[in-house]
């Protein structure tokens, strides 16, 4: 692992190289760089030969695992750029993320085509601030890979942000006219998109220790949820197509009752 970083403003490089996990060394570099950060991965799991020969026998998969695993820290840090390299396919950029640009961009270039259709969403308390994407009842993805919440910037794959919007989804589209269709088959089964980011007190929150499926547990869990609520329903209400509406008693065309909005 070799690992180059400049401070902006700051006229030296500093390089430092590790190995099995042990420090080789760490030094100014010989070269100067631009500013930023570049960490560069050579002989995977070099001191587990066995697992090492797996690897280079699935060379591919490693690769796209490690770009996502950098995607994820894209999505967590917008305000930082990001490039991933992948020198096995000729030097090809898998991944390439500006800082500061517009969220839906950021969800683009990690998650793929499923971001196309995500809008944004966005609500805040006085103990809290939601912001982030959520796919539209009109949307979705086929498969779960794409559900993603950020609390304080650390990802988290079990909290009451992602469950409340699960429940909302599955109940709203449940309520929601199915579009026409030429056929008789069933239509496919289509799973909520979303990346939401949760800022709040540092002190307020719980997070656990796991790297890979970190949980968040708040300590008023009931505004954190009033807020995600407030979010993507206000998002679904603007961006329900008008095939999905229903028509009330007065002729007028209005949202079923578990997608209309909710004020939080």
């Amino acid at each position: 692992l070799e690992i180059e970083s400049r401070r902006r403003g700051a006229r030296t490089t500093w390089r430092k190289v590790v190995k099995g996990g042990r420090t080789l060394s760490l030094a100014q570099a010989p070269r100067g760089r631009a500013a930023g950060t570049a960490v560069t991965v050579r002989d995977l799991f070099c001191n587990t030969p066995v697992r090492a020969l797996a690897a280079r026998r699935r060379e591919r998969q490693e690769v796209d695992a490690a770009r996502d695993a950098v995607a994820l820290a894209a999505l967590a840090h917008p305000n930082v750029s990001f490039t991933v390299v992948d020198s096995t396919r000729g030097g090809r950029i898998v991944l390439r993320t500006r800082a500061g640009a517009p969220a839906s961009s950021t969800a683009a270039a990690c998650l793929g085509a499923v971001a196309a259709g995500m809008v944004e969403c966005s609500a805040a308390s006085a103990t809290v601030r939601i912001h982030g994407l959520v796919s539209p009842l009109s949307g979705g993805s086929s498969s779960r890979t794409a559900q993603h919440v950020f609390v304080n910037g650390r990802h988290v794959g079990d909290s009451a942000v992602g469950a409340t919007v699960l429940s909302m989804w599955e109940r709203a589209r449940a309520t929601l006219a199915p579009p026409p269709r030429s056929d008789r088959r069933a239509p496919p089964v289509t799973h909520a998109a979303f990346v939401l980011h949760v800022e709040c007190d540092p002190d307020a929150v719980a997070l656990s220790s796991e790297l890979e499926r970190a949980s968040a547990s708040f300590a008023q869990e009931e505004d954190v949820v009033a807020a995600v609520r407030g979010a993507v329903q206000r998002a679904w209400h603007d961006h329900l197509p008008e095939r999905h509406m229903w028509a009330s008693s007065s002729g007028k065309a209005q949202m079923p009752e578990h997608a209309r909005h909710v004020r939080a």
